[in-house]
């Protein structure tokens, strides 16, 4: 084990936003129809803050996170949204969250993916908004 400091100081570049549409298909262990929001780089990530914008009016819809490792998804967390409606502006405010309350972190190989319960009509931008590479 090394004795000098990490620090998640990197962002890996593949932080492109995901959109969620369809609807989550399989069970909760096996899922499909998800997205990648983060893929882990050659050290390993972390992943302390996540955005969800809705694009557009969406009916209420869970999103879950899940930890995939190449082979297995494991179940992270649901996040419970509630219904939004286009504002006369055209934006809608993001909804910001640490994932399980803490900094996710996980090695080479794996990656963070999310899934909607319902399919949506304009669905939702997820994005990591702090973290990064080790």
């Amino acid at each position: 084990m090394s004795t000098a400091a990490q620090y998640a100081s990197v962002a890996n570049g593949n932080n492109t936003p995901a959109i969620a549409l369809t609807a989550n298909g399989g069970t909760l262990a096996a899922p499909t129809n998800t997205v990648t929001v983060y893929t882990a780089g050659a050290n390993g990530s972390r992943v302390d803050d996540i955005s969800i914008v809705a694009l557009g009016a969406n009916i209420a819809n869970t999103i879950q996170f899940y930890l995939y490792d190449g082979t297995t998804y494991h179940a992270l967390q649901q996040i419970v949204l509630t219904t939004a409606t286009t504002p006369s502006t055209g934006v809608t405010a993001p909804y910001f969250t640490q994932l399980a309350n803490q900094a996710i972190c996980f090695k080479t190989g794996w990656s963070l993916r999310a899934g909607v319960q319902s399919t949506e009509a304009n669905g939702y931008k997820i994005a990591v908004t702090r973290g990064g590479d080790f």
